[in-house]
């Protein structure tokens, strides 16, 4: 104890020590003792033993597992769970099934039997997958398949039900009409192809086209309306990206409103790979043996039911139930544009409504006649071995640039195709600059008559010795006012 009594001691009071006291010293075996019995007093519940589980909790363990791999792994490290399943395998193997595929297992199982072997007959492919467990590849597929479904379904609804979430806002039900169109219309092109790539006959050309027409009539016929039009809908949402992905590598500023048929009969796993920065080989290919590969022969079949071309093609209310801000408006100018504004989560799909040539065509005077700045301008904001420019951060560059006649922006905000059309006039050629002398472009003497130079246009040497992204100060200047 420390002989100096403590400031505001009193009575009683013990003198507090300039030192702690010493921490008590325990032998191992008491130190053990007193943490286990500490354990147990702070954690009361008991821990059952691995071999104690009953038969009912592993099936239920089993059957709750998210694929074939992990089931194997457990089937594989425990001779308890092993036994569970030997004795319940059909059960474990349809709830594992569908755990990966959902309510629409028999399609997917059906289309990954008939990615396996092509060859294989429709009863078989149809099988429930307790009568005719999936192989390795199978399985395989199975998964992979509803991996390209998911994504498309995050895809769809970003598109289509709300724009500013990248994943699926799809209620359940919009969810499960999604998932069955997109395996069925799957599986229509799988057995679509197989029928035209079987007739290896030489009969008349025509007589080749109507038989896949009455072929493909044949499979569209088997669902009912509404059922036939969500097919309808993924085949447009599909084509659509399609578009989308010719638009965003195209040199050109024509638009393109439709694809090959052959692009479209890849399906949904190939369309989603060249959607997502790859190439889809041959990018545009005609062949007219295909040609009513699905509008056609779906046009046939409304036709039948007295459906008008005119009346399947208004209406577009498949899938969903509801749009989530379709009556938003403009930041700037108001007007009601709802999934068609643009702002922080959908800049980076600009490129697919405004290809770069387009871009270029909003630069002043007679810059987007200049060949050789417009096309330094579409190689640096092409798509580029599966690497997409980067059009939010450009967007958001530009729109942090001193104010000008556009106005004040904010990249938080939401705007129309027009007032983002706008902000390209007002500000696209000072952003290019800077972004070229960011990178390293030398500092180049401004042309006397800028972007109205006529001299550009022509003569190369010119273009490239002198800076015409400027304002002019001779020749046809704005005015000072």
């Amino acid at each position: 104890m420390c002989s100096r009594k403590c400031e505001g001691d009193g009575p009683g009071h013990r003198a507090r020590s300039r030192h702690p006291p010493p921490t008590r010293k325990f032998k191992k075996p008491e130190y053990r003792r007193l943490r286990t019995q500490s354990l147990s007093f702070s954690s009361p519940t008991t821990t059952m033993k691995f071999s104690h589980l009953s038969t009912d909790i592993i099936d239920s363990i089993l059957i709750s597992l998210s694929d074939f791999h992990t089931l194997l792994a457990a089937i594989l490290i425990s001779k308890r769970f092993h036994n569970v399943f030997r004795g319940r395998p059909k059960s474990i193997i349809r709830a594992v099934a569908h755990n990966i595929a959902g309510p629409v297992l028999p399609l997917a199982l059906e289309i990954a039997r008939l990615q396996d072997d092509p060859d294989t007959d429709d009863s078989e492919a149809a099988k429930d997958v307790a009568d005719m467990p999936p192989n390795a590849n199978v399985a395989a597929m199975l998964v992979a398949n509803a991996k390209v479904v998911r994504e498309l379904e995050d895809i769809f609804s970003w598109r289509n039900k709300d724009r500013t979430s990248k994943t699926s806002r799809l209620t359940a039900q919009e969810s499960d009409r999604f998932h069955r169109a997109t395996y069925r219309f799957w599986l229509y092109t799988i057995k679509s192809r197989d029928e035209d790539d079987d007739d290896d006959d030489d009969n008349d050309e025509d007589e080749d086209e109507e038989n896949a027409s009455r072929y493909n009539q044949k499979l569209l016929r088997a669902y009912p309306t509404p059922e036939l039009y969500e097919l309808k809908r993924i085949a447009a949402f599909l084509s659509d990206l399609l578009v989308a992905m010719h638009t965003t590598n195209s040199i050109y500023d024509l638009h393109i409103t439709s694809v090959s048929p052959y692009l479209l009969r890849q399906g949904p796993a190939s369309i989603l790979n060249a959607y997502r920065g790859h190439t889809l080989t041959p990018l545009v290919q005609w062949h007219h043996s295909i040609h009513d590969f699905f509008w056609n022969a779906f046009g046939k079949v409304c036709a039948t039911r007295g459906i008008s071309e005119e009346k399947w093609r208004s209406e577009d209310s498949q899938i969903l139930d509801e749009v989530i801000g379709g009556s938003d408006t403009c930041h700037s100018c108001l007007a009601v544009t709802g999934l068609k504004l643009w702002g922080p989560t959908t800049w980076e799909l600009l490129h697919e409504s405004m290809s770069p040539r387009e871009m270029c065509n909003f630069l002043e005077g007679n810059l987007p006649a200049n060949p050789w700045e417009t096309m330094d301008i579409i190689s640096a904001l092409r798509t580029s071995h599966g690497v997409t420019f980067d059009y939010a951060n450009m967007l958001g560059e530009m729109m942090e640039l001193e104010a000008d006649s556009g106005g004040v922006w904010d990249k938080q905000e939401w705007y129309c195709m027009n007032c983002v059309e706008g902000l390209f006039r007002t500000r696209f050629r000072e952003w290019w600059l800077a972004k070229k002398l960011r990178d390293g472009a030398p500092v180049l003497e401004n042309c006397w008559y800028g972007y109205n130079c006529r001299t550009q246009q022509h003569r190369q040497y010119h273009a490239e010795r002198l800076n015409h992204l400027c304002v002019p100060t001779q020749g046809d200047a704005p005015s000072a006012n």
